[in-house]
């Protein structure tokens, strides 16, 4: 596959979520924020225009844990996080 082609190759959903090592659900509640490309029912994404937009920040999906909308923070899952938790 030529980087021509890989570049503006489509994602789906889970392909994306993959790639961002994040789940579904996360993908399908910022799809617009990410530039989603919406085929009838299908959702599809051009990864040159994901890395875009979340090196922009300001992702407006649902908020998490009482942040703002327009807080980027805490929108990228830690990937420390689950490593840190405790169970004293």
């Amino acid at each position: 596959m030529s980087r021509q082609h890989a570049s503006t190759e489509l994602l789906n959903v889970e392909e994306l979520a993959l790639r961002l090592r994040v789940k579904e659900s996360w993908v399908y509640r910022h799809a617009d924020d990410l530039g989603v490309l919406r085929l009838g029912k299908y959702l599809r994404f051009q990864w040159p225009t994901v890395l875009e937009r979340l090196d922009a920040g300001g992702l407006t999906g649902s908020t998490q844990a009482g942040r703002k909308a327009t807080d980027n923070k805490g929108l990228l899952p830690d990937p420390d996080r689950d490593w840190k938790t405790s169970r004293t």
